[in-house]
């Protein structure tokens, strides 16, 4: 491992090269964001940082503003987004994916709202003790707020690095050993720890991306050893994607004579756990799904919807029916603003349905 270890290695002072050339690149182009700290001012606040943070997990820039955003306009401190209702959050969060991120997000605020009186912790090992925050989100969070060193890797960074390092290692089975490679570049980093971080994103997201990189724009293209041998497309190395599982189901319109829908609270865990959506059968993968046995009368449509999951394609088809009320069912008005905060897959139901009624 060592021998392995020491041919991706550089010297001190080529590592304080290519610091220097992110740092001077970002002086330059760094991207304005509305959790960025601007050029010349402190560091942007921590609860800014984690909730950019929560929700970039998984999801693009673009698509998170307009959430950070409201975020902020609906609970502008830490304090607020504590003392709001799971519901409220979960709301506010539609569209977004990912759910499971907005009961940690909610749960975090309450711990550093009661437990630590609104302050944050600054360190990793703290950070990590936050519900839904893991190693990437708490070295994010401790550089980019608080200025302190810390070895962040994200998809775009491990990008870079295993392209300046020519990395033949293979992800995510190698991600621990490359981190302990990588770590050396992030020292010395000193108060620009979250510039030099924040740097790494920019390039990652828009010169040095995973198709049809821009290596003439990029700053560190000269120590890219990847570059060097005109083979950039093949870093970072991936094991092979194991075939993607398509599931199916029905998904049931049921309306009262009011002609209000049925809507079901989902259960505490699993997918989608505890949001608002349209009932539906198990989701079953090979073979079409028994039908709830909660609904009767049913007719099934010649609609379906599909939704990408991250594990799994689901396809389910579009069934009249009536139901047998449990507790967890609630009766919404088309238009009620319930519907508007569905996640993305039951949305797709609701824009289905004026189709089959």
């Amino acid at each position: 491992m060592a021998k392995s270890a020491n041919k991706y290695k550089n010297s001190v002072s080529d590592i304080h090269i290519f610091q220097n050339k992110i740092l001077s690149w970002y002086d330059q182009h760094a991207r304005s964001l509305p959790w960025r700290a601007e050029k010349g001012t402190p560091p942007a606040e921590a609860y800014h940082v984690w909730l950019s943070e929560i929700m970039l997990q998984q999801t693009t820039v673009s698509a998170v503003k307009p959430y950070f955003e409201k975020f902020l306009k609906l609970w502008p401190a830490v304090h607020d987004l504590a003392n709001a209702t799971q519901d409220e959050v979960m709301h506010a969060w539609a569209g977004l994916g990912y759910y499971s991120r907005a009961r940690n997000l909610h749960k975090a605020a309450q711990v550093i709202a009661f437990e630590h009186e609104g302050v944050f912790p600054d360190n990793e090992k703290a950070l990590r003790a936050l519900p839904g925050v893991g190693d990437y989100t708490s070295a994010a969070i401790t550089s980019i707020a608080f200025q302190k060193e810390a070895t962040v890797i994200d998809g775009n960074i491990q990008r870079i690095f295993a392209r300046v390092m020519a990395y033949d290692g293979l992800f995510p089975k190698d991600a621990k050993h490359f981190k302990a490679l990588v770590a050396p570049y992030f020292s010395g980093t000193g108060v620009r720890a979250g510039d030099f971080a924040q740097a790494l994103m920019d390039i990652g997201s828009g010169i040095c991306t995973p198709r049809s990189p821009d290596c003439v724009q990029c700053p560190i293209v000269e120590q890219c050893r990847a570059h060097a041998v005109q083979d950039v497309a093949s870093y970072p190395k991936k094991a092979a994607k194991k075939k993607v599982p398509k599931k199916q189901g029905f998904v049931y319109i049921v309306a009262d004579a009011q002609g209000r829908l049925l809507v079901e609270r989902r259960p505490e865990t699993g997918i989608l756990a505890q949001t608002l959506g349209f009932p539906t059968s198990h989701w079953q993968e090979g073979t079409t799904p028994a039908h709830s046995d909660l609904m009767y009368d049913i007719q099934e449509t010649s609609h379906s919807i599909t939704h990408v999951f991250t594990h799994f394609h689901l396809t389910l088809t579009l069934c009249k029916a009536r139901v047998q009320i449990p507790n967890n069912y609630l009766w919404l008005d088309v238009d009620a603003p319930e519907m508007q905060g569905l996640p993305t897959l039951f949305n797709k139901v609701y824009n289905e349905i004026s189709k089959t009624v």
